[in-house]
């Protein structure tokens, strides 16, 4: 078992990991950038955030095998610069309990005072808060490269 990570801010410079599925042509365009479809929120498994993982936390082949069947999956790359442009914020949320191991792990959330421990307040100001609509989910898409 690797070292316990303590939860951390994530700093505008630091390199965000997103799992996205590989397989049919629904998740990237023909330029490498993701479609909104890859940072659709999966409420039907409770989903609250985006899971991804801090890049100088983690290595990119960990980043991907963290996936029951990493065959299927591949990275796609974003700055949270980018993501808190959109007012959302990066919370740092390490060794989830789907995924004890991972130190790295981070989820995008809209609602920050919803997230216990969560160091960025990024968008709490915003009445009424933004949401993870389909327009949000493109821009977020846009900034986000295939690895």
């Amino acid at each position: 078992m690797e070292s316990r990570i303590p939860r951390q801010a994530i700093a505008d410079a630091d390199m965000l990991l997103r799992r996205v599925y590989a397989e049919g042509d629904n998740y990237f365009r023909e330029d490498g950038t993701a479609t909104p479809l890859a940072f659709r929120l999966r409420k039907d498994k409770g989903e609250s955030g985006l899971s991804v993982d801090v890049e100088r936390l983690t290595t990119l082949e960990r980043a991907k095998k963290a996936t029951t069947d990493p065959g299927k999956y591949c990275l796609c790359r974003l700055a949270t610069a980018h993501v808190r442009s959109l007012a959302l914020c990066v919370c740092h949320d390490p060794h989830p309990a789907e995924d004890p191991e991972n130190g790295a792990h981070a989820q995008i959330i809209p609602f920050p005072d919803r997230f216990d421990g969560c160091l960025d307040m990024t968008g709490s100001d915003k009445q009424p808060p933004v949401m993870l609509s389909n327009s949000v989910r493109d821009r977020l898409a846009k900034g986000a490269l295939k690895t």
